[in-house]
């Protein structure tokens, strides 16, 4: 096993552990910020579904 840049097996470094794991962190937080933004866009949607049918509604 190569040594890691904190001088120890790469493998069992806790310090290239804790990086693996902030930037398995970080992917899903880009998920779930994706996730936000399409969520948002079919609420808005919805909204204005509703909106529609709510103006058909009072036109009758």
């Amino acid at each position: 096993m190569r040594d890691c840049k904190h001088g120890q097996f790469h493998k069992s470094c806790s310090e290239c552990e804790h990086e693996r794991d902030i930037k398995d962190i970080e992917s899903e937080v880009l998920v779930l910020k994706r996730q936000v933004v399409l969520l948002t866009k079919q609420t808005e949607l919805i909204v204005n579904q509703l909106t529609n049918i709510i103006d058909v509604i009072e036109s009758l």
